[in-house]
């Protein structure tokens, strides 16, 4: 039977992948003023082109790759959880929760917020894996 930290990497991993399905964020055709939401999974191909990046850079905005790297540092997370143990993949959220932010208060649709809530997912996991430990311990 999994410990429930792990159950909450389990499920950490499946809100992670739902992410990618669910809208991000809204683009409206500035001719037509047609809108269109675009899922994450287009999200983080538009955060990874040069010219979505240059835009932002023009506009004053922080690049949109930048935050594209929280997914690099969730997965990290993820294996150094298994790998190193819960405090190494915790201080690898403490990288991840905020490049994801970056965008949080920019009208995000709620693909973007489940997102971020996989990666708090993940936090939790293991906050209860290190308390776990330290109760084991105090015994």
């Amino acid at each position: 039977m999994l410990q429930p930290a792990n159950r909450l990497v389990l499920l950490s991993a499946g809100v992670f992948t739902l992410s990618f399905f669910l809208p991000a964020f809204t683009i409206t055709s500035g001719r037509t003023h047609e809108s269109e939401d675009i899922p994450g999974y287009k999200a983080l191909f538009i955060a990874l082109t040069p010219f979505a990046n240059n835009e932002a850079k023009h506009a004053g905005a922080i690049p949109p790759f930048i935050c594209a790297f929280a997914n690099v540092a969730w997965l990290l997370a993820v294996f150094l959880y298994f790998t190193a143990g819960p405090s190494r993949a915790l201080a690898m959220l403490f990288l991840a929760i905020p490049l994801a932010s970056i965008y949080i208060f920019g009208g995000m649709r709620f693909g973007y917020y489940v997102w971020i809530g996989s990666m708090v997912m993940l936090a939790a996991a293991c906050v209860l894996k290190l308390q776990a430990a330290h109760l084991k311990d105090d015994r």
